[in-house]
């Protein structure tokens, strides 16, 4: 059987069976409407060509086009008391739980910006707030060498290197006054020699 004619015949049993149509394709013995034995085969079926039925098709075949998100029903009253399947995902669901976390974690705010002490320190972390932040970009762009490098003994020597390079270790030097350029490069070998050295 083609695929067209696969198409074909699941849209005709829709018309026919409406919401029974789903048990009329897919049995586990031939029948007269069998086109499929297991939904799982339904479900791949229509991976390749769900666009080719509607929305309310597919709800009817129980086929979800996002194929990482599991539709559950959920049984509910409606106004007359009457039983209704209503759809929901976990996305919905996660939604809904982020909504009561963030309603919660209101009620908890509130309660401690009732503490006056409290209140002042919140208020003045959002005032300066900018100040907060380019400050730990500063941080992070320095430098700290640590004691057991700034201690170490230094010796004359000679060594031949880019001229490039030295020209930029020169210029970064510039910005770390703080440190010597011997202090500076035993660091730079530190940092290579813990990054690449065996151990």
């Amino acid at each position: 059987m083609t695929k067209e004619e696969k198409i074909e015949l699941i849209k005709e049993n829709l018309k026919k069976f409406k919401s029974e149509a789903l048990k009329q394709i897919v049995t586990r013995k031939k029948e007269e409407n069998t086109i499929f034995f297991r939904k799982s085969a339904l479900d791949k079926f229509l991976d390749s060509c769900y666009t080719y039925f509607t929305d309310e098709e597919l709800e009817l075949l129980e086929y979800n086009k996002n194929s990482n998100e599991i539709i559950e029903y959920i049984d509910i009253l409606d106004e007359e008391k009457k039983e209704v399947k209503e759809k929901t995902t976990p996305k919905l669901q996660e939604t809904t739980k982020n909504f009561d976390i963030q309603k919660n974690t209101f009620v908890v705010i509130k309660e401690k910006l009732e503490n006056e002490d409290i209140a002042n320190k919140f208020i003045y972390l959002l005032d300066n707030i900018d100040t907060i932040l380019a400050g730990k970009k500063m941080v992070e762009k320095t430098i700290f060498i640590p004691n057991e490098v700034l201690e170490l003994e230094s010796f004359p020597t000679s060594v031949r290197i880019s001229k490039e390079l030295l020209e930029r270790f020169n210029k970064l030097c510039l910005n770390y006054k703080n440190y010597s350029k011997i202090q500076l490069l035993n660091y730079v070998l530190y940092e290579f020699l813990e990054k690449y050295e065996d151990k």
